[in-house]
């Protein structure tokens, strides 16, 4: 994967720790940090909320499935990968009970652990996208009226005019409702998404309610 992800590694041994972390580097990845302890694992991914964490379950004062509980009922997100020496079954299958990536029996090569790291880097990046497009689907924009903040959903816009040689804009929403206020057109067009159109500098239009195109003759001017 060409993204760079961010790796925490919880291993009590030195000199498997050491093994993870090169493997990682040479895959393109950061490691930001290496902890021994479930308890240490717990306050580290506090601190740089990581991609992913390479945990094995033989961990110093608080194992790794212990550990990886915790996180999870603290909100944790981050892709779980075990790296361990237990041939379990009760410890495999309460890893995928907890929605682990992989699980992986040491020793550990490179393929193996590429191939575990490129699964949870193929989740991280549908997750992402996802998490994009739910933003963009719920665009809301600030404007002022009543003398109080008022949040708009830029979908739910039919249409804004500004009101002549005044400085009071009408924001028509598609159910009809009239939303009066003095925010500047160009300050409601800044907030936008480009599904909002600036045709005349009176107007704004919401591009997914536009069905026809054409000219409109006003005393003054052609809109």
């Amino acid at each position: 994967m060409e993204t760079n992800f961010t790796i925490i590694i919880a291993e009590d041994g030195v000199v498997q720790r050491g093994k993870l972390k090169l493997y990682v580097e040479k895959m393109g990845h950061t490691v930001v940090d290496m902890v021994s302890s479930g308890s240490r694992l717990i306050e580290s991914c506090a601190i740089y909320r990581p991609d992913i964490v390479l945990l094995d379950i033989g961990l110093e004062k608080l194992d790794g499935l212990s550990a990886f509980r915790i996180l999870r009922e603290s909100g944790n997100n981050s892709k779980m990968i075990f790296v361990t020496g237990s041939g379990n079954p009760t410890h495999l299958l309460a890893s995928y009970d907890l929605d682990s990536v992989d699980y992986i029996l040491k020793p550990v090569t490179f393929e193996r652990l590429k191939k575990a790291i490129d699964k949870a880097a193929i989740q991280l990046s549908a997750e992402n996208i996802l998490s994009t497009r739910q933003n963009e689907d719920v665009n809301m924009i600030t404007v002022m009226s009543n003398r109080r903040d008022l949040l708009v959903n830029e979908k739910k816009i039919l249409f804004v005019e500004k009101i002549n040689d005044t400085k009071w804009i009408k924001i028509h929403l598609k159910d009809g409702e009239i939303i009066e206020t003095r925010t500047p057109l160009k300050k409601i067009l800044d907030q936008t998404s480009r599904i909002i159109f600036c045709p005349h500098r009176s107007f704004l239009v919401n591009m997914l309610c536009v069905e026809e195109v054409g000219q409109i003759q006003s005393l003054k001017e052609t809109i």
